[in-house]
């Protein structure tokens, strides 16, 4: 699914890098300019590169990729051991390593010493994980580090497919006093540059043509720390980057296009789809047999097909070299009983075709991938494979990756996203994945509570439908009683964490659109008296716009799905006691989010609802303000109590 080999160019892409050959020794003095510079940080890249070298091999008919990494960095403040550690990611198929060193400088008697590191260790970066992979670490130690010591890395890798080339990003998360970006490429060799979130003005960018090869360089100071933020999306959506990527080069046989537009990017992957292995018709007919008789709708035999595919393959991914673009053939998956999302989607593909369904191979890249086709026509725009179903100009996308996900319910890490859907081998179309609702994803849940002294005891009758409702299966699946009542004191928390569910039900036990559950439970000590007065907060589902946003935050915030929840809370009101008072009703609300809060009595009970509603995915910087405001506004509109008077 996500993880995949596109992911290691992520991970290289953020390295942090550069060149310590042929620079002036360091001294204690400009160490310590550093820390007061920057006073808030442990570590200070001193000095960063990333180099690029695309020859044209001696054979004439491919190239030659390389690209050096180098990295100085200051150890600003000791006893910070995670800072001593360091780890080179390669990939046998794709990112090979060749060569590396490491060392680091340790002040000694008011002089810098060299020290070197003896010992590395190499594994599986996946090794533990539901992942198969061939990406391997190289990890080890830097000596003697403590303040002031500056640590020294540089390495080489080869890049063994020109299609495939990670993005370099302008920012980190420790402030960086100079980097360069160079990219060294023979004049035979025509490139694409793309930039994301990048203001012009900043870059400082030079261009020397040679003879025989031309120097793309990009130098940049004192770039400031990235300060982290919880809830954030993924760097991509936000931090200034660089990519670029091969149109084509000129060859002993004339010019090989590799990739100008999202024509060749479709090429390459019909290319991946045509190394898919033939299918055993035969097993899959076996599959398709027992599942449905002939004459149900074609809909409900592609459900039944699905739904199969999710009850009986476990979801796996790889990542071994070309595995980790080209599908499996379901006739493999079918007889492993695992796969990847690729392998997963070209066996439902498969099932479907016996059955004569016509369905398509979608490519999609997750929300963690926020470019379009047309923004950055290479494998770097997706990272996921799904399947599409087209009945007239609607598209039905299928992912049987997520085991409890209904049927033509997109999964939540896909919404909104563009899909590249492949028509035939020569002709595709472009669709964009539905954002389901916010009323497609409701969370209603009602209780009646009792008062007992100065507890509460209740019971409730929570209903759930899309996101919540998958949820609620993949993370009770497999729980046995005393495991459901501890899960859900916890999930379904109310006022504080002396809740306790004490009984539940639950009901809908399929993967449909909805589930329902029943539960009783009770809260100690919740209810507040002074003379002939209980004070009572009946808003007992309190944590929507609870977290202001801080004000120095600068990058977006990512919600999981849009939601509208209610919650309605029936007080009985105990014998001999009147209500003396009710908050007053209350409604806000904002381009995306917003409340409803109403108090009314009924006879001897008092009811409180309260219902909130997002629709959005991704909050930007200036909705934070607004944001701000509302949930200033909703957290003093939830702190009122209702109060109840006892009779004389």
């Amino acid at each position: 699914m996500r993880k995949n080999c596109k992911n290691l160019l992520l991970v290289f892409s953020v390295l942090l890098l550069n060149s310590f050959q042929g620079r002036a020794q360091y001294d204690l003095d400009y160490a310590e300019h550093l820390i007061l510079k920057y006073p808030n940080s442990s570590q200070v890249i001193c000095n960063l590169s990333k180099t690029y070298t695309l020859k044209k091999n001696k054979s004439g008919d491919g190239l030659d990729m390389k690209f050096q990494v180098n990295q100085d960095k200051l150890i600003t403040k000791s006893g910070t051991f995670k800072l001593s550690t360091e780890e080179i990611l390669s990939d046998s198929s794709f990112m090979e390593l060749l060569d590396f060193d490491a060392f680091s400088y340790v002040p000694v008697n008011g002089k810098y010493q060299k020290k070197r590191v003896k010992e590395f260790f190499k594994g599986d970066e996946f090794k533990s994980s539901f992942f198969t992979s061939d990406t391997e670490t190289t990890q080890f130690y830097y000596p003697n580090t403590e303040a002031r010591s500056i640590t020294h890395l540089d390495y080489q890798v080869s890049l063994n497919d020109e299609y495939v080339i990670p993005n370099t990003f302008i920012g980190f998360f420790q402030p960086v006093e100079k980097f360069e970006f160079k990219i060294i490429v023979d004049n035979d060799i025509d490139l694409e540059f793309r930039f994301f979130h990048v203001n012009n003005d900043t870059l400082n960018y030079t261009k020397n043509v040679g003879k025989k090869s031309t120097e793309h360089l990009w130098v940049f100071e004192e770039i400031p720390r990235l300060k982290y933020f919880g809830k954030a999306p993924d760097i991509r959506w936000f931090l200034p980057h660089i990519s670029f990527s091969i149109k084509g080069y000129k060859t002993d046989d004339g010019y090989k296009s590799v990739l100008t537009d999202l024509d060749d990017l479709y090429v390459l992957y019909q290319k991946w789809i045509s190394l898919i292995p033939k299918e055993d018709e035969t097993k899959l007919k076996k599959i398709i047999d027992g599942l449905y008789a002939d004459t149900i709708p074609t809909g409900e035999k592609l459900k039944k097909i699905y739904q199969w595919v999710q009850s009986n393959v476990k979801y796996i991914a790889h990542t071994n070299g070309l595995e980790g673009f080209v599908p499996r053939s379901g006739t493999d998956v079918l007889s492993c009983r695992y796969g990847d999302c690729k392998g997963m989607s070209n066996l439902m593909h498969s099932l479907a075709d016996v059955a004569g369904i016509k369905t398509y191979r979608t490519w999609i890249g997750s929300r963690d991938i926020p470019y379009t086709y047309e923004e950055l026509p290479t494998p770097l725009v997706d990272n996921h494979m799904i399947l599409s179903y087209l009945e007239g100009d609607s598209v039905m996308f299928l992912d049987a990756t997520d085991s409890y996900l209904p049927f033509g319910y997109p999964t939540q890490f896909i919404q909104g996203k563009q899909a590249l859907i492949a028509l035939d081998s020569a002709t595709y179309k472009l669709a964009y994945v539905p954002v389901p609702k916010p009323q497609e994803n409701s969370w209603i849940d009602s209780v009646w509570i009792s008062i007992e002294e100065d507890n509460i005891t209740g019971n409730g009758k929570l209903y759930m439908s899309g996101y919540h409702a998958t949820r609620w299966r993949t993370l009770t699946s497999n729980r046995d009683k005393k495991e459901m009542l501890e899960f859900a004191s916890g999930y379904l928390q109310k006022g504080d964490n002396r809740f306790v569910v004490t009984e539940i039900t639950n009901a809908a036990a399929d993967n449909s659109m909805t589930i329902s559950l029943e539960y009783k439970f009770g809260i100690r000590k919740f209810v507040n008296t002074s003379e002939n007065k209980l004070f009572i907060n009946l808003n007992i589902e309190n944590t929507y716009g609870e977290s202001p946003i801080d004000d120095d935050r600068l990058i977006p915030v990512e919600l999981s799905h849009h939601s509208i929840m209610t919650t309605v809370v029936n007080l009985e009101v105990p014998d001999s006691y009147l209500v003396d008072f009710l908050p007053k009703n209350s409604s806000h609300s904002m381009d995306d989010f917003g409340y409803d809060i109403s108090y009314r009595q009924e006879k001897n009970q008092v009811i409180y609802s309260m219902q909130t509603f997002t629709k959005s995915l991704l909050m930007q910087p200036n909705t934070f303000k607004p944001w701000n405001e509302l949930s200033k506004q909703f957290r003093k509109d939830i702190r009122t109590n209702v109060v109840l008077v006892k009779t004389p």
